[in-house]
């Protein structure tokens, strides 16, 4: 049975806090007093944790034993702690409203309706697709990597990059058909989607996307695929959240089904990227498309969302934005756990200018 998408109770984290206040200099100075440095949130999903300052921690408390030796390191140690959540608590959220801003900007004037004429290269190759940006010197080993995978393959790439010529550069080197579509704005990954939608018009009737940052082995095509039945995605990340308790998601065994999957090394049907819905996804989250397509692709094109038995493994190179957005993510879901599904007879109308 589908993993249910249900409404998303409100979190616990702190609120009403005004950053146009001294406090957020005092209370970096107490940190810093404290011997405490503001770390960045968990990374993201395999933090179990409630949210920063929630009220389900067990030290709400804070140490009461008069006269004890210590008892001021104690005390002291535990209003670090809790100035530590409230310090996390907000930079998530500054983290989350930058991005939608940005997104807003980013966005203010393209159609996302609009189609994007691309050469399929390969013709009856595997086609892969992924985005890139400020990873223009993995290219090339991309590119071998895919080349020597054991099912003949050919990748189109979004080029969210200015560097148009490093780009050309790597796709003229490779031993595979290469099609490349430079955007005359960075509109992140989403780009992706605009391809698959153009191969789905070619005819091709499923599809491999992967990112960037990503290692994998000659058969991770080919096992994408066999895990990828009719109108589903199956991808190697993927998730099961529990809306009683977002920061605890449960991973999967192999096969099984869940509610979220990241695009990155992931299969699919192409037909969930010819609806027209698909790019009517709200401006401000428009770089949560992992989040957007899971959604849509379950709740609103009826696919099934399985856990991929390929293996990749993610490149760490400090480039990687999943970990800071965490709490917009939950933003999102909460969101999308409220939106009307627009039926069939109103996909071709106006698309929302949220």
């Amino acid at each position: 049975m589908q993993p249910p998408f249900e409404a998303i109770d409100r979190p616990t984290l702190a609120s009403g806090f005004r950053l146009d206040r001294p406090g957020c200099t005092i209370l970096r100075d107490f940190l810093a007093g404290c011997g405490q440095v503001p770390a960045p949130p968990p990374p993201w999903p395999s933090a179990p944790s409630p949210p920063p300052c929630s009220a389900s921690h067990a030290d709400t408390q804070p140490p009461s034993t008069p006269g004890k030796p210590g008892v001021h390191a104690e005390r002291r140690t535990f209003m670090a702690s809790q100035a530590q959540r409230v310090w996390d608590a907000i930079t998530w959220r500054m983290t989350g409203y930058r991005s939608m801003a940005r997104a807003a900007r980013v966005m203010s004037g393209w159609d996302r309706a609009q189609r994007i004429p691309v050469a399929i290269p390969g013709g009856n190759r595997v086609p892969v697709i992924f985005c890139t940006w400020r990873r223009l010197v993995r290219l090339p080993h991309i590119l071998e990597m895919l080349a020597a995978q054991d099912v003949p393959v050919q990748a189109l790439i979004w080029n969210n990059s200015p560097d148009r010529d490093t780009v050309e550069k790597a796709v003229a080197g490779a031993t595979i058909p290469v099609s490349v579509h430079h955007s005359p704005r960075n509109i992140g990954s989403f780009g992706r989607f605009y391809l698959a939608r153009e191969l789905a018009a070619a005819g091709h009737t499923r599809v491999v996307v992967i990112d960037d940052d990503e290692d994998f082995g000659p058969s991770t095509v080919r096992e994408l695929l066999d895990s990828c039945p009719p109108r589903s995605l199956s991808a190697w990340f993927a998730r099961t959240y529990s809306m009683a308790d977002f920061w605890a998601p449960v991973t999967p065994a192999p096969g099984e089904r869940v509610n979220y999957v990241g695009p990155g090394g992931m299969a699919a049907d192409t037909a969930v990227f010819s609806d027209p819905r698909l790019f009517t996804c709200p401006r401000r989250y428009w770089f949560l498309d992992d989040v957007w397509l899971s959604w849509f692709a379950s709740r609103v094109a009826g696919y099934t969302l399985l856990c991929s038995t390929a293996t990749l493994e993610f490149v760490e190179d400090g480039l990687n934005q999943f970990p800071a957005l965490q709490w917009l993510r939950y933003r999102f879901w909460r969101y999308l756990a409220g939106k009307q599904i627009r039926t069939k007879e109103e996909e071709s109308g106006p698309v929302s200018s949220d």
